[in-house]
């Protein structure tokens, strides 16, 4: 390790996904930074001068430099993606340091045959090799880089000026919008434009054929052009989602009736923001759900759907908690289809995928509750609005201060800890600021909930290490028992 190979980074990288898709969050995260300070060292990030180098214009040289490229933009955009996945910091190095070019959309037979002073460029491909997706993911990974950036900046901050943080993340949002607008056509949202592109620029044999001689989109190709589909609408819904919290003015019901956004300008800028976090949501279910029914799945793309459809629905359900808006009150029967809908769906991925069991229950635990209360106002339409925020808030389930911390903090941008102790007051607080109010018994109680999480997780390694990567080594035989630990972990999903 001290010297570091292509190798060895490559076996960190696959371990790293790998763990992860385990649903062992930390493990993922450990192996991956190891993954990117080696590709640092190894200086990955940096593009060979052809000018200084007297092979640069061997067929060798250029297989290896589009090794270099794919390599570490392939991590770079699995870094991006686990960092944001989590709510962890970034550590990748400076945009402006990294001057790597993307790889080429070539095909690597052609690579490895090129002729000794023949132009790689000439081998591009008009039609999408499994390196096109590489490129477009990589472009993509510096644009949430940037987004990503500025939320943890500002946004994490508690920044009071809400017009400037609104202001700013619709500026990014435009770089989102000119990236998806970019994309060759066969990468375009609209699946009849896409297939329609490919039908003419891609050669026959880049088709799938089946028994009867029908020609159809290979499984990869369709996977990859979808999840890079989700993963700029799960940068949107990040972006946009805390606003739509904010404007919710939950946890004091004595504010729901006043107009808490006065300013016709912030009020324009919410609304943009709301609406184009929920239209990210709504398309992201509907692109899932027609993938699970119509294209065939494994447990990989099951994992992605997974998370990404969960963080999508969040969306909706957070609409509905905030319905008490009247302007928005005609909507709830399309948030609760989406919701349906993602239900459906996630029950569909159980067979490749067995945390959506627990997604499932846990929208069940969200939802239930709001649309009891839904079908009862629906009831008696004379009730005034005070009364229907009396009865919403003293029914069982619908206080969102009585809802786990990890369920809370999927609908934020900000990390809070919650206790039925704690005043509401502290939820635009950090941490450090919020520990005040928490007192001596819950600190200790916490304190002693770490310290069981941490054994826990240095067995769950153990474990991991003993029966999945050495199961033969005498060196584990007397590792430390697993002891298992319930509860729904939201870190887990990803990507």
């Amino acid at each position: 390790m001290e010297c570091g190979s292509y190798q060895l980074l490559n076996a960190f990288i696959l371990l790293g996904n790998y763990v992860q898709k385990r649903n062992k969050p930390n493990t993922g995260w450990n192996y991956q930074g190891l993954s990117l300070r080696m590709a640092i060292s190894l200086g990955l990030h940096k593009e060979i001068n052809t000018t200084e180098n007297s092979n640069s214009h061997s067929s060798r040289f250029f297989e290896a430099r589009e090794r270099r490229r794919r390599l570490w933009w392939g991590l770079f955009f699995f870094d991006v993606g686990l960092t944001i996945t989590f709510g962890r910091p970034l550590h990748l190095p400076l945009l402006e340091s990294i001057d790597i070019k993307y790889p080429l959309n070539v095909e690597d037979i052609e690579i490895e045959n090129l002729k000794e002073g023949y132009n790689p460029h000439t081998l591009i491909k008009p039609y999408p090799t499994i390196y096109a997706g590489i490129q477009q993911e990589a472009r993509l990974s510096k644009i949430s880089y940037r987004v990503y950036s500025y939320i943890t900046k500002v946004c994490g901050a508690n920044v009071e000026n809400t017009k400037l943080k609104m202001s700013g993340l619709i500026e990014l949002n435009s770089l989102i919008i000119a990236f998806a607008n970019s994309l060759p056509q066969y990468f375009k949202e609209d699946d009849t434009m896409a297939a329609k592109s490919l039908k003419e620029v891609c050669p026959p044999t880049w088709f799938k054929i089946s028994l009867d001689g029908t020609l159809s989109i290979p499984k990869w190709f369709d996977f990859t052009r979808r999840r890079i589909i989700w993963r700029y609408k799960n940068i949107q819904i990040l972006m946009f989602r805390s606003f739509i919290w904010e404007s919710g003015k939950f946890f004091d019901k004595n504010e729901i009736e006043l107009n808490y956004y006065s300013d016709s300008k912030l009020n324009e800028l919410l609304d943009s923001c709301m609406r184009t976090c929920y239209q990210a949501a709504k398309d992201t279910i509907n692109s899932i759900s027609d993938y699970v029914s119509t294209c065939e799945v494994d447990i990989t793309s099951s994992w992605y759907a997974t998370y990404f459809i969960f963080q999508a629905v969040l969306i909706p359900i957070l609409l509905i908690y905030k319905s008490c808006s009247k302007a928005y009150n005609r909507d709830v029967n399309l948030w609760i289809n989406d919701i349906e809908q993602t239900k459906k769906t996630l029950i569909s991925l159980q067979a490749f995928n067995s945390l959506a069991k627990n997604l499932v229950e846990t929208v069940s635990l969200l939802t239930q509750p709001i649309i009891e209360n839904m079908n009862q106002i629906h009831k008696d339409s004379a009730i005034d609005n005070n009364s229907i925020i009396e009865e919403r808030d003293s029914r069982k389930g619908l206080d969102i201060s009585d809802l786990p911390s990890a369920t809370i903090n999927l609908f934020s941008n900000v990390g809070v800890y919650f206790s039925s102790r704690v005043d509401s007051s502290m939820l635009t607080m950090g941490y450090e600021q919020s520990d005040q109010f928490i007192p001596e018994k819950c600190e200790s109680n916490e304190n002693k909930r770490n310290e069981e999480l941490l054994s826990s997780e240095e067995a769950v390694i153990s474990n991991f290490l003993q029966q999945e990567l050495f199961p033969n080594d005498p060196i584990f035989e007397n590792s430390q028992q697993y002891q298992h630990y319930y509860g729904f972990d939201f870190d887990s999903k990803d990507g």
